[in-house]
């Protein structure tokens, strides 16, 4: 399996990661993080790459749950639907949605809340990658 231990995002060995700790399990995902400053666009908003990669990440790490293989992102499409300011507490939700049979890809959904309003959900992707 492909080390995350440099991941930008749960990278707990990344100095300037976020280290947001990623539970999965049977094709679903959970995260829970407050926005710190190191990460804003400007004044004190969460830049959107940061979110997408949160969801990016808690789709892989569901796919991963339940097929065990690793996989990389192909496609993301995120929709934003409210900012995320500093100080706010985020939990994140992903889960692995199908995988056709004979193929490689993978698709997934995540959507990350701010108590109960909708920040962004993003559907995706995702690929197996096979041993060299």
């Amino acid at each position: 399996m492909l080390n995350y231990d440099h991941d930008l995002i749960c990278g707990v060995k990344n100095p300037i990661g976020l280290k947001i700790p990623i539970s999965a399990r049977n094709g679903e995902a959970s995260c829970e993080w407050t926005v710190t400053e190191n990460f804003v666009g400007y004044d004190t908003i969460l830049h959107g790459g940061i979110i997408a990669s949160i969801l990016d990440n808690l789709m892989i790490f569901a796919c991963r749950s339940q097929m065990e293989l690793d996989l990389v992102t192909a496609n993301l499409n995120v929709n934003y639907r409210h900012f995320a300011h500093v100080g706010d507490h985020l939990s994140g939700f992903g889960r692995m949605v199908s995988n056709e049979p004979g193929s490689r890809k993978v698709f997934a959904e995540a959507k990350l809340y701010c108590d109960n309003t909708l920040i962004a959900e993003a559907s995706g992707i995702n690929v197996i990658v096979y041993p060299k």
